[in-house]
């Protein structure tokens, strides 16, 4: 149950790598949200919440590290494309790949983004966006909340 539960949160992260906010040229600096989410963020997820989490966004690419219960490390990297005009804000995850080079599935979610918490809401890879910030206790959909990771933190 642990390992299918790891494959669908590596899966749903997978999905989830494409952030752009407008057409702008890969020399401009992030603006709006996309700005405010540069850097690290940790958090718990899976559908116990028993699987740390430290995401990296640069720009609109994204590098997940998680860990299972048991110690396991995978490490997953994408794009995430963002909306914020959209209502709910919408972020999709795209062009993931796990640490094998393998393709996952995209993703679609909504987001918010309030000082140092990030929140994601996701049905995970190909399900239908989210209308509304609920976690379904085990099943899609599943909430997420990231901390901002401080320069003196660990991230751990």
């Amino acid at each position: 149950m642990r390992a299918k539960a790891l494959v669908w949160v590596g899966v749903w992260f997978a999905a989830v790598a494409l952030l752009s906010t407008s057409v702008a040229s890969a020399a401009d600096a992030p603006t709006g949200d996309l700005a405010k989410l540069q850097g690290k963020w940790k958090g718990m997820a899976g559908p116990d919440k028993t699987v740390s989490l430290l995401m990296e966004i640069k720009d609109t690419r994204v590098t997940v590290r998680f860990s299972s219960p048991d110690g396991q490390d995978f490490l997953i990297k994408g794009k995430i494309k963002i909306d914020e005009k959209a209502d709910p804000k919408t972020m999709d995850w795209v062009e993931f790949v796990g640490a094998d080079g393998d393709a996952l599935p995209d993703s679609k979610s909504i987001y918010k983004v309030d000082g140092d918490t990030f929140e994601v809401c996701s049905n995970g890879p190909d399900g239908e966006r989210p209308k509304e910030f609920k976690d379904g206790a085990g099943s899609p959909p599943m909430l997420m909340s990231l901390t901002r990771v401080k320069d003196d933190d660990s991230g751990k």
